[in-house]
């Protein structure tokens, strides 16, 4: 049989016409390809919003840590020391995650990406968001509740200053996971 003589076969209701040298057109594959397109787009976008949403807290997270060592009786011990620098580099390391993934959205690199690919990705930067976001909430508390040590009055401001920006990172995190979740069914 030549290219130009196919014999058409229709399948009624399945939406698929189905050709004698087995070919297909399937109305289905199509509609599914423009949901999957739909459904990565929605994610990209939940992406962007959540590094926008994020991306300031990083930031003054960083700041706070930088200004708890320029208090006034700033004699923090080993531990609490070591606990601040660690908030600090976790949110430092927080901001520039969500800067590398502002600038790749301008460069459109995750439209290039393939449905997987970005599932991938947006599921292990996630991860390594809420890690970090995890780790100056931990911290934070900690130093709050005095089991390193004592802080002063301006210090424990400060401190309820990251932990409150911390868990706004945390719920801005779930909220991404659980619109990404939807996007699933």
């Amino acid at each position: 049989m030549g290219v130009n003589s196919q014999v058409r076969i229709s399948c009624r209701g399945a939406g698929k016409t189905q050709y004698a040298d087995g070919t297909q057109n399937d109305a289905t594959h199509i509609k599914d390809e423009r949901l999957r397109m739909h459904t990565t787009q929605k994610r990209h976008e939940n992406l962007v919003t959540l590094c926008q949403s994020v991306s300031l807290p990083a930031d003054v997270i960083a700041q706070q840590c930088q200004a708890l060592f320029e208090t006034p009786d700033s004699a923090f011990n080993a531990e609490q020391t070591n606990d601040i620098d660690i908030m600090s580099k976790n949110a430092q390391q927080l901001a520039a995650k969500v800067a590398a993934v502002n600038a790749a959205n301008e460069a459109e690199t995750y439209q290039r990406m393939s449905a997987e690919e970005f599932t991938h990705f947006s599921y292990t930067l996630l991860h390594d968001l809420r890690s970090s976001a995890g780790l100056i909430s931990g911290f934070s508390e900690i130093s709050l509740l005095g089991i390193t040590g004592k802080l002063t009055d301006e210090q424990k401001a400060i401190m309820k200053h990251i932990h409150q920006l911390s868990l706004i990172m945390l719920a801005a995190f779930a909220d991404y996971q659980a619109a990404s979740e939807r996007l699933n069914q």
